[in-house]
């Protein structure tokens, strides 16, 4: 439990910093940037497994590139269903790329999940 909470920290200040990069994507306040957290974790850990699931074969012809905008459709629902998160023009394809990256890098920081073990 400790460590997925780390994790949702470390992805909430992924996002913080795209947001600061003024690519598109912008958040209003901190309880918005929370709620879009929670909201794209959720998203990526229930919905993203059945549709990579549904559009394989599609994602195996065409090298990967669908699976992005399914991971770039996804972020725009975040941004349709969270009122204080917004995203325009170029964000809705950096958006998630640069969110991944950095969130990413930012859990190799965390310690080892075997030490939390609830």
């Amino acid at each position: 439990m400790i460590n997925w909470i780390l994790r949702l920290f470390c992805s909430a200040l992924a996002l913080l910093i795209v947001a600061k990069l003024k690519i598109g994507v912008s958040v209003t306040d901190t309880f918005s940037l929370f709620e879009a957290t929670i909201v794209i974790s959720l998203v990526n850990s229930l919905v993203r497994p059945v549709i990579g699931f549904l559009t394989l074969p599609i994602n195996c012809l065409t090298f990967g590139i669908f699976g992005f905008l399914v991971n770039c459709f996804l972020f725009a629902a975040t941004h349709a269903v969270v009122p204080g998160f917004n995203v325009e023009g170029l964000g809705f394809f950096l958006g998630p790329v640069l969110m991944g990256l950095l969130s990413g890098v930012l859990s190799q920081f965390l310690p080892d999940r075997d030490k939390f073990r609830d």
